[in-house]
């Protein structure tokens, strides 16, 4: 397929370094400055929820075990959760971090896989790390 023509777009202010899908209708942006932004696909402009757990730039995101992991520079990685309202808008308020994972000493998680309840990490030592996550909390 080739097309040039572009179907949406978010100006999120920040280099953005990783994207991922988190839903049939929303994808996750992690950026330079530590932000995660949720984007609606259907249309462009703000993004329907940000939020930023440190300045730590956010290098992979993955969707995993009904959760979005984004890992960091700074050798963490985070779970975020994303509560909508009846009308199906959400805002940082509605987000909460529900797991933190130890992993690398302070050395970045370059890249992030998940499959059901397991996560995998990557990083620089030459390892690839394995996690089984518990089961999410249903809001």
């Amino acid at each position: 397929m080739h097309t040039r023509q572009l179907a949406a777009s978010w100006q999120l202010g920040a280099p953005v370094l990783a994207v991922t899908p988190c839903g049939p209708e929303q994808l996750a942006a992690g950026c330079g400055d530590g932000a995660v932004h949720w984007l609606d696909l259907r249309s462009g402009g703000s993004p329907l929820a940000t939020i930023r757990r440190s300045a730590s730039a956010v290098l992979a995101l993955a969707a995993c075990g009904g959760r979005l992991m984004a890992a960091r520079a700074d050798g963490t990685v985070h779970s975020e959760a994303m509560a909508a309202r009846a009308d199906g808008t959400v805002h940082s308020e509605a987000m909460e971090s529900v797991l933190s994972l130890s992993g690398p000493d302070c050395d970045a998680v370059y890249g992030l896989a998940g499959h059901g309840s397991r996560l995998f990490t990557a990083s620089k030592q030459g390892m690839v790390r394995s996690y089984r996550l518990p089961p999410a909390q249903q809001a």
